[in-house]
């Protein structure tokens, strides 16, 4: 006697489809329900200190916009990505008299933010930014204001929407090639 496909079939098929559901509900048990499950660590900034040297005539120059009469430049060995991504280097802004002003800053191109970290002098070194003061916080980016720099910087060659845009030589090469005027 020839029993018809389907009776033996359906059965078949019911068996391995209810040992699909149990394998991928216990698959799934141990999974994450949702982002939530997998709490993300608050970012915490990276121990940080001013580079023990530096030399003023190995600063690679760029131009932020047309119309400034500054000179300004990184010093290629302190620029770095961080392990908490802020993208940190010697800045160094010279005018036409010949005047420096030598920063030692970051970049957090995730949260677009900036900070100044201390600044340099020939008489005395590196001085931290005060305690309290705007510097010594994290600053939003903007066109306007205390961060224009900043945000011209972090969009001509330093990040890369909202990631550093490594490698460093990378980030050096694309301010030199310069998008000035940016807006």
């Amino acid at each position: 006697m020839t029993l018809p496909l389907h009776r033996f079939v359906r059965p078949l098929l019911a068996g391995v489809a209810s040992a699909v559901l149990a394998g991928a509900a216990g698959a799934a048990s141990t999974m994450p329900t949702s982002r939530n499950d997998e709490e993300e660590k608050p970012w915490e900034e990276a121990q940080w200190t001013p580079p023990a040297s530096f030399s003023l005539d190995k600063v690679r120059t760029f131009r932020l916009e047309q119309t400034t009469t500054m000179e300004f430049g990184i010093e290629p060995t302190t620029l770095q990505v961080g392990s908490d991504g802020v993208i940190r280097y010697v800045f160094v802004a010279r005018s036409a008299s010949g005047a420096l002003n030598v920063l030692y800053e970051g970049v957090r191109c995730q949260t677009a933010e900036t900070r100044i970290y201390a600044r340099w002098d020939p008489a005395s070194g590196w001085r931290q930014s005060g305690t309290g003061s705007s510097e010594q916080s994290w600053q939003p980016l903007s066109f306007r204001g205390a961060t224009r720099r900043q945000m011209f910087m972090a969009r001509a060659g330093l990040c890369d929407g909202p990631t550093p845009n490594n490698p460093p030589a990378r980030m050096l090469n694309e301010l030199e090639r310069g998008k000035p005027d940016l807006r």
